[in-house]
């Protein structure tokens, strides 16, 4: 049985613009029809691109719904369900490479896929990503570069970070492709101490110029999965 409710903010600024959305990230929980061993999933996706994204916001959408569905169709363990959704994504990648080499940049992107079955929570990262568990009295950092690999549209094989940690009403997680300067521990001391948009609100203060994340506040509940639409919180922003 799911334990908790997730309620998630993406943090994003583009050019010091506030934005109130995120294309990158979707999450969801389980639909009725979920394949065996993924009824009680609740899926949070996060993906980014290094420069140019090679779609439009529109594209990505609909690329993260199709991921989604694939997932919950998907039997079997976490770990195989994850990593066909991660290689799914990397061949896609690698086929705009091939087709553009020596005519374009090339396209490389990263992808954090957090699962919360019960009380544990499980992440599997590819390309460049951090994963914070923020708790009362600290903060654990989850992620692991270097297994993780340079990131997705760069090689066949796409390198995957696995991790597992159990969870507990009141924690709230924090995951970005790539940390701010601005964000101190200060920054994360202040962010647990604080209600969920307060809290928001400093990574967002913290983040400078440019900043993409999700912030997730889990509470004790039954399964829902809420995405909530940011405040902005600078003088510019965009809709």
């Amino acid at each position: 049985m799911t334990n908790f409710d997730l309620n998630i903010l993406p943090i994003h600024r583009r050019a010091g613009k506030d934005q109130t959305s995120l294309a990158g990230l979707r999450a969801a929980a389980a639909p009725k029809r979920a394949a065996r061993g993924r009824k009680t999933d609740q899926l949070i996706i996060l993906l980014s691109f290094d420069g140019q994204p090679p779609f439009s916001d529109e594209r990505i959408a609909e690329l993260l719904r199709r991921l989604e569905a694939g997932f919950y169709e998907t039997p079997g363990s976490l770990t195989s369900a994850s990593r066909e959704m991660i290689e799914e994504l990397n061949g896609l990648l690698l086929s705009i490479n091939e087709r553009g080499a020596g005519t374009r940049k090339q396209v490389s992107g990263s992808i954090s896929v957090l699962v919360i079955r019960n009380q544990d929570l499980y992440l599997s990262q590819s390309g460049p990503g951090h994963l914070f568990v923020l708790m009362p009295k600290k903060v654990d950092y989850v992620s692991d570069e270097k297994a993780a690999g340079p990131g997705l549209g760069v090689s066949r094989a796409a390198a995957i970070h696995f991790a597992q940690l159990s969870l507990e009403a009141g924690y709230r997680l924090l995951f970005t492709p790539e940390i701010p300067d601005g964000w101190t521990a200060e920054t994360f001391q202040e962010a647990h101490n604080q209600p969920f948009h307060t809290a928001h609100s400093c990574f967002m203060n913290d983040g400078g110029e440019n900043v993409s994340a999700a912030f997730v506040d889990v509470l004790p509940g039954s399964g829902a999965v809420a995405m909530l639409r940011a405040a902005p919180t600078g003088v510019g922003h965009d809709a």
